[in-house]
């Protein structure tokens, strides 16, 4: 409705055209001196005043209708929901280009619909290549969570390779201290874990916490190169081995389909996001986690207070409509050309 607010200054404009017009026709009609008295016109300044209190009061009306809100505090609500650790692979595999942009961008943007998509669950973050790391504490806030995605990237800083079991152990232990609640892993990877624990070994800790693991395969079987840098021609340029021939990044969909079985999870390709995108239908909500957390409330309406101001504004005009003094007499009431 603000919007609305760019009529104000037009119907300024509006009327000092209008009121230029009016005095052009006044003078038509009597000349300078005598038309306070024959015509009945009221003060300038009067005029003037009343027009900006009617342009508040509208300019108050506008922002009435817009319901603006107050009274901003953070309160405690009780929430019910799922606890869902995210473990996303960020090794040098994950920039293969089978996937568009990238595998990692891919999965960022599918990971970002997906927690738009579901309501009242709590959401942490692992992020891992050679080793694992808690990229986000569990919260309930979307938009923080959104924020992380966002940030996830390829970190030189860290040991390159794929640790798999790794990101789980570290997942596991973001749920410590939850008792049966439904607790879930989605692990995105091209699951070739070639460093730190055993992803099998890592996949049995998890089932004997009750955690479940939906693996979700990022890449193709035949796999493809992996691009590290460009050449002075603009060329791309694929990592090597030591032999100088190129990697090829391809997808380990035995160990993932294994995870997953272990954990009584489901293994999905991300290849058909619909597919696993309906992981969440398929949790168990029948052991939802009751815990605290905090929204943001602005539940005071002020629409009213700009309301009654507006109103106010509209009397005074009216008194000074009606109970000034008409000029070069001492009678009150309106003008002849006071509208």
């Amino acid at each position: 409705m603000l919007w609305y607010l760019w009529a104000v200054p037009v119907l300024a404009v509006f009327y000092i055209l209008w009121t230029r017009s009016r005095d052009l026709a006044r003078m038509k009609l009597a000349s300078k001196d005598v038309s306070p008295v024959v015509l009945r016109s009221e003060p300038g300044i009067i005029r003037a005043i009343r027009a900006v209190l009617i342009l508040l009061s509208f300019t108050l009306f506008i922002i009435a209708l817009a319901r603006p809100l107050g009274g901003l505090e953070f309160v405690e609500v009780e929430a019910k929901g799922i606890d869902i650790v995210l473990a996303v692979d960020i090794s040098k595999s994950m920039l293969a280009r089978d996937f568009s942009p990238s595998r990692l961008e891919y999965v960022k943007r599918q990971a970002k619909t997906f927690i738009r998509s579901v309501k009242g669950d709590r959401f942490a973050m692992v992020a891992f290549a050679g080793q694992a790391y808690v990229h986000m504490p569990m919260t309930s806030d979307q938009q923080t969570a959104l924020t992380f995605i966002d940030r996830l990237d390829i970190n030189p800083e860290i040991k390159q390779g794929t640790a798999i079991g790794d990101a789980i152990e570290t997942a596991i232990n973001r749920f410590i201290g939850e008792k049966d609640n439904a607790k879930v892993i989605m692990l995105f990877t091209d699951g070739e874990s070639n460093k730190g624990i055993d992803p099998l070994k890592a996949a049995k800790d998890a089932a004997e916490m009750g955690v479940m693991i939906y693996p979700i395969g990022i890449g193709s079987p035949e796999g493809t190169y992996i691009p590290e840098s460009h050449d002075l021609l603009g060329q791309m340029r694929f990592k090597t081995d030591e032999g100088g021939r190129r990697v090829l990044a391809g997808i380990d969909e035995e160990t993932l389909l294994e995870i997953a079985s272990t954990t009584s999870g489901i293994y999905f390709n991300a290849a058909d996001p619909k597919q696993w995108m309906g992981i969440y239908s398929q949790l168990d909500r029948s052991a939802l986690q009751t815990y605290q957390t905090r929204k943001l409330d602005r539940s005071v309406e002020l629409a009213p207070l700009f309301l009654i101001a507006g109103l106010i504004l509209l009397f005074m005009e009216s008194g000074l409509r009606y109970l000034t003094p008409l000029s070069k007499s001492g009678r009150r009431g309106r003008y002849v050309f006071g509208r």
